[in-house]
């Protein structure tokens, strides 16, 4: 099933480890959602949570948040890309190198390369977001149907979004 969650800070009065804390309790909330692996990036701008379930790359190589090669970009995705494997080849015959075999690493070089053009390709059920380390830009997606969830709040705080809508209205910055 996997789950994401996240907060985007637009005014900078939390430190990065109160960013990291609050995604880690939404985290937990989640934990169902995903019992195979979890993972958590954040700089001072930007907390990304993630709860996996094994289904396409069963290895470590599909462990998310997801960073690009340089780490400019990272991407949680929850879903499922059906046609990944033709992204992929397209990218691979320009000699991009994949570490995994799943297609959240196709979604990530989709996303870094073509911007939100990307969407218009991908062919799927999904909810994502897509992180900018140097522009400091937050993009959150999902499929056209709505199948996967991606349920969000602005505040005067920031951006905090989940797959859960629980974890949204528990968060702290959603009783501002």
């Amino acid at each position: 099933m996997c789950g994401i969650c996240g907060v985007f800070q637009t005014n900078s009065s939390l430190s990065m480890q109160d960013l990291k804390n609050s995604v880690l309790y939404m985290m937990a909330q989640m934990a169902r959602r995903g019992p195979d692996d979890e993972g958590l990036y954040n700089d001072e701008s930007c907390a990304l949570g993630f709860r996996r379930l094994s289904i396409l790359d069963l290895t470590p190589t599909g462990h998310q948040p997801m960073l690009s090669q340089g780490g400019r970009y990272v991407l949680v995705f929850n879903g499922e890309l059906y046609n990944f494997r033709d992204l992929r080849a397209n990218f691979e015959k320009r000699g991009v190198k994949f570490r995994s075999t799943g297609d959240a690493e196709v979604a990530l070089y989709a996303l870094a390369e073509w911007g939100t053009s990307a969407l218009e390709s991908f062919n799927g059920m999904y909810g994502l977001a897509f992180y900018d380390t140097v522009e400091k830009s937050l993009l959150l997606a999902r499929d056209h149907a709505g199948i996967k969830p991606l349920y969000y709040v602005q505040t005067s705080q920031g951006l905090v979004f989940a797959s859960q809508y629980n974890q949204v209205i528990q968060h702290p910055w959603a009783k501002d």
